[in-house]
C-alpha cells in the first residue's frame, strides 16, 4: 500500500516516470490503457508538490476506471513557466458539473473535492471540465517551488 500512495519510483526518477509506472499499474490490473505525454522540459520541484501531484494523478486515473466507463485516458504533464501542468482526460460517460458544487453533501465527489484543498494549500488550482456523454479534462497546476524560488 505505502509503495502505491508514494512509489519508490517517484524518488528515484521523478514524477513523469512514477506516473508512468501508475499507468502501467492501471493496465495490468484494470485494463486502462493510459498514454502519458510530456514536454521534456526540467521540472526541479519541492517533494511536497510532487507527491501531491503523484497522488492527485493517480486519483484521478482510479475515477476514469470507477465512473468513466472507458477503457482509455490521457495523461500530459507540461511546464508552463514556474507552474506545472497535468491533464487527466477521457472519453468516458462525463457528469454534471454540479455534482462538483455539492462535493461536502457528495460522497462520490469529495475525492475531487480533496484534490482542489491540497493543490490550493499549495499555491495551485484543479481544474474539472466535463460533459455527460463526452468525457472529462481534468487539470492540475502547482506551482514549481513552494517558497516562491525557482530553478531553471
Amino acid at each position: 500500500l505505502t509503495s502505491e500512495l508514494s512509489s519508490p519510483v517517484l524518488y528515484e526518477l521523478g514524477l513523469e516516470p512514477a506516473i508512468e509506472w501508475v499507468a502501467s499499474q492501471m493496465r495490468k490490473r484494470f485494463d486502462l490503457e493510459t498514454r502519458v505525454q510530456w514536454d521534456r522540459q526540467p521540472k526541479p520541484m519541492d517533494e511536497q508538490i510532487r507527491n501531491v501531484l503523484f497522488q492527485a494523478t493517480s486519483e484521478l486515473l482510479t475515477n476514469v476506471v470507477k465512473h468513466a466507463g472507458t477503457r482509455t485516458a490521457t495523461v500530459e504533464i507540461e511546464r508552463n513557466g514556474r507552474n506545472i501542468h497535468i491533464s487527466v482526460k477521457d472519453n468516458g460517460v462525463g457528469f454534471n458539473g454540479a455534482t462538483l458544487k455539492s462535493a461536502h453533501e457528495n460522497r462520490d465527489a469529495f475525492g475531487l473535492f480533496n484534490i482542489r484543498e491540497r493543490l490550493k494549500h499549495l499555491g495551485g488550482s484543479f481544474l474539472i471540465e466535463s460533459t455527460p456523454g463526452r468525457g472529462t479534462r481534468a487539470t492540475l497546476v502547482a506551482p514549481l517551488k513552494l517558497d516562491g524560488s525557482h530553478d531553471a
